[in-house]
């Protein structure tokens, strides 16, 4: 068993994790995006105002990393409050895939909550869009590993006391 304290150490640093990643993999993809833009702009020429490449340009990284602050606390209690710190072996397969998509959905009502309430219009929805399904996945495949070496172990007799 991963003592509470380490287990909510590694998801605020999957979090952090995704964060970054999904600044990163939006920087990425935004010169991939114009032959997108040109085929909607052409079929539905309304929107072309709407896509072009530089509407949606985010800030440095470092510039959005408040956003850290209450994100990370909501998806650790959210995690919480489904008791996801508890005995991963007691837990079935589902509420263990299911757990880290709802932390992740947590932050995200956190994040676009705060960004209407303080009308931030630099903020990216792909860039919200990664960052979320980057953290469900680092969450959950923490979990689903941590599941299976404890499985792993019980199979091969690691937790067999006073045989004889």
């Amino acid at each position: 068993m991963i003592p509470r304290r380490i287990f909510v150490l590694v998801d605020a640093i999957l979090v952090v994790a995704g964060f970054v990643i999904a600044h990163a993999l939006t920087f990425e993809l935004r010169p991939g995006r114009e032959g997108l833009v040109s085929v909607i702009g052409t079929v539905i020429p309304t929107l072309r105002p709407y896509l072009h490449p530089d509407a949606a340009m985010l800030p440095p990284v470092s510039s959005m990393i408040w956003m850290l602050l209450p994100v990370t606390p909501a998806i650790i209690l959210a995690l919480l409050s489904v008791d996801a710190y508890g005995r991963l072996h007691h837990v079935s397969r589902i509420r263990t895939f299911l757990v880290g998509p709802f932390a992740a959905m947590a932050g995200l009502s956190v994040a676009v909550l705060l960004i209407f309430s303080l009308r931030l219009p630099e903020w990216s929805r792909f860039f919200l869009l990664n960052f979320t399904l980057l953290t469900a996945a680092g969450l959950t495949s923490v979990r689903v590993f941590i599941r299976s070496y404890h499985g792993w172990q019980a199979k091969s007799g690691y937790y067999r006391r006073n045989l004889l």
